[in-house]
C-alpha cells in the first residue's frame, strides 16, 4: 500500500513492529507461523500453585515476555489493551498499512489465552514460568527443557491469593479486545466481554496484590503503583464497552483512590494516566481533560521532563524509548479523542517516532528490521540462536527480530547506546515495549 508522507516509511515500520509478536510464542504455533526458526516449544503438561483446576491446553499458547521465557500476564495485557485500542480509534490507519488481519491475529493469540487462564469466575492464571531459571539458560525456548530439565509452572490467583492488578488489566484486555472484534466476529466478541466482567469482578471484590500471591515476581514486574489504577482503567473500558453506568460510577470511585501520576508514562504499572484521556473523552469533565493533559503537558518540550540534545524525551534508564513511545501513542490518542488544538501533541509524537525509526544524532533506527543501521543483536534468546547456552557465541544474531524496538540510551545522552546483546538494558527487548511504539505507528 501507498506508504503515506513524512521521512519514514511507517507502513513498513508497523508491519514489522507486529510481526515481532509472532516471535513470543510459546505452545504450539499454529501454520500461519511466519518466522522459519520459530517452532514449538514448552507444550508438556505443566505443575500448578496455588491450586489446581482443569484447563484445556490452549493455556500453554502464550506470550513469552521479553528475550526470556516467562508469561508475566500484567505487562502482556497492558501491551494487548494498547493494541486493542489502537485497533478501535485508529482502524484506518490498521487498514491501510493491510495489517487489520495481522493485529486481529496478535490480540486473539493473547485473548484465548485468557479465556483458558480463566476457568472459574474467581480463578485467573497470574503468571507461566519462573524468572530464575529462566534467565538462566542463554538458548532457544525450543530446546529450554530438553537442555536444563526446566518445566514452566502455573500460578494461580484466586480468593486466598489475590491478584488485583493482572486480573484488573486483564478485565481492561478484554473488554477493549471485545470492541476490536464486535465488527469481526460478534459471537467472539460477547464472550470475550463477559469474561472481562467476571475478571473485573473477581479483581474487585477479592483486592490484593499480586506480589504477595506469586514468590519472586516482585523482582521482575513490582506493583509500584498498586492496583486502583487496574481497578479504574478496568472499570472505564467496562464502561465504554457496555454503556452501563454502574461500571462509570465505579470508575471514578477507582479513580480517586488511585494516586495521581503526572510524570510518568502509561507504562504495564500505571495505567491513571491512560484511564483520565478515556474518562476525559467519555464524560468531557474538565477534572479528566486537567489530569491527562497536566501529564502530557510535562513531556512536552519545555514541560518539565529531560531531553536528549537530539530531542529524545527521556524518562529512564530502562526502555527509555519505550515510555517516549507509550507517550506518544497516549499524545496521538488525546488529539484524536479529546483535541489538539494548535497540533503540540502529535507534533511531540511524531518527533519522538521519527527518532525511534532513525531521525537522531546517531542517524540509526532502533527497530531491528527497519531502516538504517538497525540494532543487529538484541538482548533475546531465540534471536540469537546459540548452540551452546552462551551469549558471547557467535555474533551477530543467527535471526533477525523483525519489528523489535530495543531499550535504547540508557542516560540523556543520545549515544549512550551500543549494539551489544550482553547490554540487557539498552537491548532489552519485550511485548511490553512494542506496544506503544506499534499503536503509536
Amino acid at each position: 500500500p501507498d506508504p503515506g508522507t513524512g521521512p519514514f516509511n511507517y507502513g513498513e515500520a508497523l508491519q514489522k513492529a507486529i510481526l515481532f509478536y509472532e516471535a513470543q510464542r510459546a505452545g504450539t504455533l499454529p501454520e500461519s507461523n511466519r518466522l522459519n526458526w520459530r517452532d514449538d516449544c514448552f507444550t508438556a503438561p505443566m505443575e500448578q500453585e496455588n491450586g489446581t483446576h482443569d484447563v484445556s491446553d490452549q493455556i500453554l499458547n502464550r506470550y513469552m515476555d521479553a528475550g526470556d521465557t516467562p508469561t508475566f500476564v500484567l505487562p502482556i495485557s497492558s501491551a494487548m489493551t494498547l493494541l486493542s485500542w489502537s485497533g478501535i480509534d485508529f482502524a484506518e490507519g490498521w487498514s491501510v498499512s493491510g495489517q487489520t488481519d495481522e493485529l486481529l491475529d496478535t490480540v486473539r493469540w493473547h485473548a484465548d489465552w485468557c479465556i483458558s487462564a480463566h476457568p472459574s469466575p474467581d480463578v485467573f492464571c497470574g503468571q507461566i514460568g519462573q524468572g530464575g531459571p529462566s534467565h538462566g539458560f542463554w538458548g532457544p525456548p525450543e530446546i529450554h527443557s530438553q537442555a536444563t530439565g526446566y518445566a514452566p509452572k502455573i500460578w494461580w490467583l484466586d480468593p486466598s491469593h489475590p491478584g488485583s492488578e493482572p486480573a484488573g488489566e486483564a478485565a481492561a484486555f478484554m473488554a477493549a479486545a471485545s470492541m476490536l472484534f464486535q465488527s469481526h466476529d460478534a459471537a467472539y466478541s460477547e464472550v470475550l466481554l463477559q469474561h472481562a466482567r467476571e475478571l473485573y469482578a473477581f479483581a474487585d471484590q477479592h483486592r490484593g496484590s499480586y506480589v504477595d500471591s506469586i514468590p519472586g515476581v516482585s523482582s521482575f514486574y513490582n506493583s509500584f503503583s498498586g492496583y486502583h489504577d487496574e481497578l479504574a482503567w478496568a472499570a472505564t473500558w467496562l464502561y465504554r464497552a457496555t454503556g452501563e453506568t454502574g461500571y462509570l460510577d465505579a470508575a471514578r470511585l477507582h479513580f480517586s483512590d488511585a494516586s495521581p501520576d503526572p510524570f510518568w508514562a502509561q507504562s504495564w504499572d500505571g495505567k491513571i494516566n491512560g484511564t483520565a484521556l478515556l474518562l476525559a473523552s467519555l464524560t468531557g469533565e474538565v477534572q479528566f481533560l486537567n489530569r491527562i493533559e497536566q501529564h502530557l503537558d510535562y513531556w512536552l518540550p519545555g514541560g518539565g521532563i529531560t531531553y536528549t540534545d537530539g530531542g529524545l524525551a527521556w524518562l529512564d534508564t530502562w526502555g527509555s524509548l519505550r515510555y517516549a513511545a507509550n507517550t506518544s501513542f497516549m499524545a496521538l490518542m488525546h488529539a484524536e479523542l479529546n483535541g489538539d488544538p494548535d497540533g503540540a501533541y502529535r507534533t511531540f509524537a511524531e518527533s519522538q517516532i521519527n527518532y525511534i525509526l532513525g531521525n537522531n544524532p546517531r542517524s540509526s533506527s532502533y527497530l531491528c528490521g527497519f531502516g538504517h543501521n538497525p540494532p543487529k543483536n538484541p538482548h533475546h534468546r531465540g534471536a540469537h540462536g546459540s548452540w551452546r547456552n552462551d551469549i558471547s557465541d557467535e555474533a551477530p544474531n543467527r535471526h533477525e527480530l523483525w519489528g523489535a524496538l530495543v531499550g535504547g540510551p540508557a542516560s540523556s545522552d543520545d549515544f549512550d547506546y551500543q549494539d551489544d546483546r550482553s547490554d540487557y538494558i539498552a537491548n532489552e527487548v519485550a511485548c511490553d515495549y512494542n506496544a506503544g511504539m506499534t499503536a503509536a505507528l
